[in-house]
Parts: C-alpha cells; sequence; structure tokens
C-alpha cells in the first residue's frame, strides 16, 4: 500500500523522534520517521540528558520513562583547578538533591530508544533504512512504497509533482562503480542554473553542490538531478 506523508523525519535519534512528537502533538497526522539502524541502537556520547532536555521530555509527557531504565542523577558542575581548588554550582531546584532531577545521565542506548519508541506509539517509523534525505529536503520526492523482505528491500519512490508536472526532469550518473569521479569545490557547477543539483560524497557526509562551494570542500561526485 503507498503512503504519502506531510513531514518525513530521517533519523529517529533525539532530534528526529522529539520532532516527530510535537509534530503528532501539533495536529500532523501523517508522519514518518526513519532511521538506518534498528532500536536500540548505541552511540558513542558523553550521556548527558540536560535540564532543558528534561523540561522538553516532560513537554512530550515521557519524562516519567527516563526514570524506568538505568541512569544516574546530575545536581550540578564542579570545576576543579590544578592545586585542587575546587567550586561547585548546583542546578537550580537542585539544593541538597532533595528536589527532582534537574538533569541526568543515561546511555544512549537507553535514552534514545526511550524517545523513539514512544515516538513510535505515535507516527509511522521505518528501521534499518538509509535514505538520501537531499532529495526530501529539495522537495524531488513526496513518498515511497516498501517492498521486498530481508536482504531484498528496497524502497519503490513516489516522485514529488507540481502542477501535473513532475519535480523530477532528469537524473545523470557522474561516478559508476568502475569510475568515480572526484573533485575540488571550485570546479562542482551549479546544475541547470541552479534550478538542479549534484549529490557529492565528501569526508563530512552527503552534501549537494551549493553546501560543498559553501564549505569549501571537495569529494566524490555520485549524480546530478534536476
Amino acid at each position: 500500500m503507498k503512503k504519502e506523508y506531510d513531514a518525513v523525519i530521517v533519523g529517529g535519534g533525539p532530534g528526529g523522534s522529539s520532532t516527530a512528537l510535537f509534530l503528532k502533538k501539533n495536529g500532523v497526522d501523517k508522519v514518518l520517521l526513519i532511521d538506518k539502524a534498528k532500536f536500540p541502537r548505541d552511540k558513542i556520547c558523553g550521556d548527558a540528558f540536560s535540564g532543558k532536555s528534561v523540561g522538553i521530555a516532560k513537554e512530550l509527557g515521557i519524562a516519567q520513562d527516563f526514570e524506568k531504565v538505568p541512569h544516574e542523577g546530575v545536581y550540578g558542575v564542579l570545576f576543579s583547578s590544578p592545586k585542587g581548588t575546587m567550586v561547585e554550582i548546583p542546578f537550580p531546584g537542585a539544593e541538597g538533591k532533595k528536589n527532582a532531577k534537574p538533569g541526568f545521565c543515561v546511555r544512549r542506548i537507553n535514552g534514545d530508544n526511550v524517545l523513539f519508541q514512544n515516538a513510535r506509539k505515535a507516527v509511522d517509523t521505518l528501521e534499518e533504512f538509509t535514505i538520501t534525505d537531499l532529495l526530501w529536503e529539495n522537495g524531488f520526492v513526496a513518498g515511497f512504497e516498501k517492498k521486498g523482505r530481508g536482504p531484498k528491500k528496497f524502497l519503490d519512490i513516489i516522485l514529488a509533482y507540481e502542477k501535473d508536472r513532475g519535480a523530477i526532469d532528469g537524473l545523470k550518473f557522474i561516478s559508476t562503480p568502475s569510475r568515480r569521479i572526484y573533485k575540488k569545490h571550485q570546479l562542482i557547477r551549479p546544475v541547470r542554473q541552479g534550478f538542479g543539483m549534484a549529490v557529492v560524497s565528501t569526508s563530512q557526509g552527503i552534501m549537494t553542490d551549493k553546501e560543498v562551494r559553501k564549505k569549501k570542500i571537495g569529494g566524490q561526485v555520485l549524480f546530478e538531478i534536476w
């Protein structure tokens, strides 16, 4: 069954899952949340969940769910000099550790999963899929259909249309498995006078031609789309 969405969020971490929950809370019903991993999944991180993050969790009505997973409360900051002089600054509301935790440390495998599982209850989710989100961000795609099973899973892309005309007029592969094309940012020119875009694989991830020129980094030019 084909479905179209008002919002497609690529990345199911704290930012993506929270965005999905806020969209649903504010009346956006057709939301899809995608992640390349299967939850729960871990990530290298300092694992801090700040007071502002706790406030967002309370606003979403899920703060109590973090109490169900292993964590440690954070009540302030301790500064120490090389000579051993120490200054402790408590967070507001944490004096004496008598009140609710203003913040805490929780492993990403646990904390991220709390957010993702709550998002899963509210919106459609798709795990273990990698999508080049640039196609969504630049208006070329409106939705997709999930097909196949196991290692043969794939996505049937639904192209975006405007006034009965497809958003994509053409696509040209620049690099191929046997011939990879690398260019400096100065040599990556606008596509179709800026009405199209090139997709470039760089040391900082997948970017459009506009982004690589702005950041002044080159890379492998994968394809052009317009």
